[in-house]
């Protein structure tokens, strides 16, 4: 049986996952001396400036902006997509934050990768974008793979007493992470480009973030500390290719989500924390005993299941019933190259 290619949409959430891989390891080297609030500005501020600065340095971005920030159909949208921001930057990232805390990755990683039930459940609900029995099964082993490789790397590393509260923090931040998916699916089909989306998430979510940063003092405290340290060079460094890294993956998710529907691109991007594991033990000789790499081929045996469920990579406009395609001008999606079976069948 030969395979079909893939879509752009699945390359797009593939480069995304590789992306956030590398910033995670990259963060890694960074967690130790800075706060993690900290960190979040500095990874999420190189995307907020690239998103906002090729939205009004391109006439044809800026125009369009401009036309739906004139109607109020789209200034509604754009206050819920800075709501969205917000919910993610200042309320999902942090009580992910707190659930690494008290669970350490073992408990807080699985909990959080319920993004993926969460987007496969709010697409379905508010986007017509309704999975088969075997993309949930596929969506089911997935998330046993991220529990097996949560086992595997925590089997040695104890847990505190207080654990049990990183699995609802872990699974609320998860329903935050949703949020963006679906929302960056509507506001496409209503004709707002990828870096426009970036923009209005990043302006009201990460503009609160380091403004809490500010006020408290630890910017202050950081930038006094990167200039007077001996040893600040190599954090400072890991802080901007952690940044860079973020840009490649926030633009190609964003855009993924053009062709892909939400439940498919989140399992793929979700895949990131299988290429973390790989890569750490490649470069950084971290363990990958039994249990981890028997997750690493449940994640993407589920991704692959997920994936194989036909249609529905269309975006659902305003007014278009749910399932139907209804593509805006700057989210077309390309079509699906057919298979040697399908070139030969005669049509009609």
């Amino acid at each position: 049986m030969r395979l079909p290619s893939p879509s752009r949409g699945q390359v797009l959430a593939f480069v995304a996952a590789v992306g956030y891989a590398l910033q995670s390891l990259t963060m890694r080297a960074a967690a130790p001396s800075v706060d993690p609030f900290l960190i979040t500005v500095f990874a999420g501020l190189p995307t907020l400036v690239f998103s906002v600065a090729v939205t009004l340095l391109t006439p044809t971005r800026r125009t369009r902006l401009v036309g739906l920030f004139r109607r109020p159909e789209g200034r509604r949208l754009f206050a819920g997509l800075a709501a969205v921001g917000l919910a993610v930057y200042a309320v999902g990232n942090p009580l992910f934050v707190k659930a690494l805390a008290l669970g350490g990755a073992v408990v807080a990683t699985p909990a959080g990768n319920t993004v993926v039930i969460w987007s496969a459940l709010l697409g379905a609900a508010l986007l017509g974008e309704r999975l088969n029995r075997t993309a949930w099964v596929g969506v089911g082993v997935f998330i046993s793979g991220i529990l097996l490789l949560s086992w595997g790397q925590g089997a040695d590393v104890p847990v505190g007493p207080a654990w049990f509260w990183a699995v609802p923090l872990g699974i609320a931040a998860g329903f935050t992470w949703s949020l963006a998916g679906v929302g960056t699916r509507l506001a496409h089909g209503r004709g707002v480009d990828s870096f426009a989306i970036l923009s209005a998430f990043g302006v009201a979510g990460l503009g609160a973030v380091g403004a809490g940063v500010a006020a408290t003092g630890k910017m202050a405290a950081f930038i006094g500390w990167a200039g007077s340290h001996p040893d600040a060079l190599p954090t400072v460094l890991a802080m901007v290719s952690a940044g860079l890294f973020n840009v490649v993956a926030q633009v190609s998710m964003t855009a993924a989500f053009c062709h892909e529907t939400v439940a498919r691109a989140s399992v793929i991007s979700s895949s990131s924390v299988t290429i973390v594991a790989v890569l750490a033990w490649a470069f950084l000789g971290d363990p990958l005993n039994p249990t981890m790499s028997a997750g690493i081929l449940a994640v993407f045996a589920g991704a692959a299941m997920v994936q194989a469920q036909a249609g529905g990579s269309a975006v659902a406009g305003k007014g278009t019933p749910a399932g139907r395609a209804a593509v805006a001008a700057p989210c077309r999606p390309s079509p699906r190259k057919p298979t040697k079976r399908q070139e030969e069948t005669p049509a009609g």
